[in-house]
């Protein structure tokens, strides 16, 4: 959700700055300023990639900061930020500043597919679909199949945490933690006797005859991709006995200034799903899919550290809370349940840092736990350079 009502849960200083302070909401860390909160209170998140209307008085003060135009109105995108030295990133503001937010039904209906964003007019941004591939596009990503996308570990909460214990066998859920590569998601399925290709968003007319030569270059990437890499792996061998989409990166030197140091465009992929069952492959399955049909992985850091190794000392006692399923926590519980959040959260941002594909830096880290469920962490060095 792009906005969100969250609790403060610590308010830190800031050497060497007066008038700010830094706000810690979950998992997110922003910068405010000084004393406009106190811990405890309400305030209303608005996460990195939210566009906020600037012609909303309340959201003036950004108006020379990331300013774009959407459907002829101006906007301020919200970006990782470094203030003072500190990472910053989204907005934190008080509750009581939004009174249309401030009743029952609003709350309840932040579940509901806008969420609050929608009552205040926040839109998510995205770059839009360039004119010269309008054509080429024959809908949005499929419907039949699970998208990409995966949430940011800051906004896993306690009971995420807890969903992970209550779904491993022996309470002690393992995680395996593969590079995230910074590239174009492609998604390359075959259903119902048809291959199709889909990008993070956009589903690809491949049926049409078109020039090749015509194609934008990034666009050929996913058509050289499929046509000669993809598909051939599959001509001579007896395909899958179920629909599937094979998903993952294109890596390409013709993106993101070639952030990855590739030389050619290439093809990793990080899930196999079973369009007729809609589950994921298991680790072991993909594997054996990939090695049949001889298709590159996305690197691994070869170690799968569980919850327990994470937590340490404060995992015992963090499961015997969870255990009591106490509807109200008192303080000292609420505290620790927050320390082993904090401390989850934290193992896996740290992580995200360190060498990517070809050189040392990497966009992140994405974490496999359970059925193939995953979350994702960017490393904050790799935002500040993007912004």
């Amino acid at each position: 959700k792009l906005v969100t009502i969250r609790e403060i849960t610590n308010i830190e200083p800031i050497p060497n700055a007066d008038a700010i302070e830094l706000v810690i909401l979950d998992g997110w860390k922003c910068v405010a300023k000084k004393n406009e909160f106190k811990i405890g209170q309400s305030a209303v998140y608005f996460e990195i990639d939210s566009a906020l209307p600037l012609d909303d008085e309340r959201f003036s003060f950004l108006s020379k900061i990331n300013t774009t135009e959407i459907n002829n109105k101006l906007y301020s995108v919200l970006r990782t930020q470094k203030f003072r030295g500190q990472v910053s990133q989204g907005l934190a503001l008080p509750l009581d500043s939004f009174h249309e937010l401030n009743n029952s039904e609003i709350k309840i209906d932040e579940n509901s597919e806008l969420g609050l964003g929608g009552v205040l007019g926040i839109i998510k941004y995205e770059k839009e679909i360039p004119a010269e591939i309008e054509n080429i596009a024959i809908g949005m990503f499929p419907t039949s199949i699970k998208s990409t996308s995966l949430e940011r570990v800051q906004n896993l909460t306690s009971s995420d945490l807890y969903s992970m214990v209550l779904d491993d066998k022996n309470n002690n859920p393992q995680f395996n933690v593969n590079i995230k590569l910074n590239g174009l998601s492609a998604t390359f399925f075959f259903k119902n006797g048809k291959w199709g290709i889909a990008s993070r968003n956009v589903n690809f007319d491949i049926d049409t005859n078109y020039a090749y030569a015509d194609l934008p270059s990034l666009i050929k990437s996913y058509f050289d991709i499929f046509f000669k890499v993809i598909k051939p792996k599959f001509e001579n061998v007896e395909m899958p006995s179920y629909d599937f989409a094979l998903q993952g990166e294109i890596i390409t030197p013709k993106f993101a200034k070639n952030f990855e140091k590739v030389k050619d465009t290439e093809f990793y992929a990080f899930k196999v799903f079973n369009i007729n069952t809609s589950e994921m492959l298991n680790k072991n399955d993909f594997y054996k899919f990939c090695a049949k049909y001889d298709i590159n992985q996305v690197p691994s850091l070869n170690f799968e550290p569980t919850l327990s190794d994470i937590l340490g000392e404060d995992f015992d006692e963090y499961l015997n809370i969870e255990k009591q399923k106490k509807s109200v926590l008192n303080i000292e519980e609420k505290n620790h349940i927050n320390k082993c959040l904090t401390k989850f959260r934290e193992y896996f941002l740290n992580l995200a840092n360190g060498k990517g594909l070809y050189q040392d830096k990497r966009e992140g880290i994405v974490v496999y736990y359970g059925k193939q469920d995953a979350f994702k962490a960017i490393s904050n060095t790799f935002l500040l350079k993007e912004k």
